[in-house]
């Protein structure tokens, strides 16, 4: 087997499955960052915004070498995950030598990063979503609400859910009892109390 098709086989970040993602965008993305170091300067991304944990401990430690001063490479990259604690076991060194080599050109890069800019508000959305669905068939959607401390505006969400915005289009596969659930909350004047 390959070390790449190891890799994939990598759990994401959270536990829920179909979260919106693009895992094509984010080794592009990272291959472009390879051939072109200037890329981070660039384009603007946060480890957030890739969905598979190895790819956000690429990136986070590509951000690392860049702010050093250091150039990019998979040797250097390499190393500096080691020294970081990183494990980069499981061929994962050799996943890395991949990268560099996915792409010939990084000019492409931002359409890559724009990707990947649209896939954590979705993946938030969807998270939100089941947290509700799970509240909902336990009887209490308030409670969830109260607890999970969202950094969410409900008012704000509320005003982007309309059927042309991306989070609309993002629960687009989300059953209608769950969406409706979900409007219901947004729809109160402030679920979430203070006290």
């Amino acid at each position: 087997m390959k070390a790449s098709a190891k890799v994939r086989q990598l759990e994401p970040v959270n536990g829920l499955k179909n979260l919106p993602h693009d895992f094509e965008a984010e080794k592009f993305f990272l291959g472009s960052i390879f051939v072109d170091n200037g890329v981070l300067d660039r384009e603007v991304l946060t480890p957030e915004d890739f969905h598979l944990e190895i790819h956000r401990q690429i990136y986070k430690s590509m951000l690392e070498l860049w702010c050093d001063g250091a150039g990019i490479d998979p040797v250097t990259l390499a190393n500096w995950m080691e020294k970081s604690a990183v494990d980069l076991g499981g061929g994962r060194r050799i996943y890395i030598a991949e990268l560099s080599e996915i792409v010939p050109t990084a000019c492409n890069a931002n359409c890559y990063a724009r990707i990947l800019r649209e896939k954590p508000p979705l993946r938030r959305a969807k998270l939100l979503a089941a947290s509700l669905d799970k509240a909902v068939n336990e009887g209490n959607p308030e409670k969830t609400c109260k607890s999970s401390k969202r950094s969410v505006s409900w008012q704000n969400l509320s005003r982007k859910m309309t059927d042309s915005s991306p989070l609309m289009s993002g629960c687009a596969s989300l059953p209608l009892r769950l969406l409706r659930s979900l409007s219901l909350v947004i729809s109160r004047p402030n679920p979430v109390s203070s006290g």
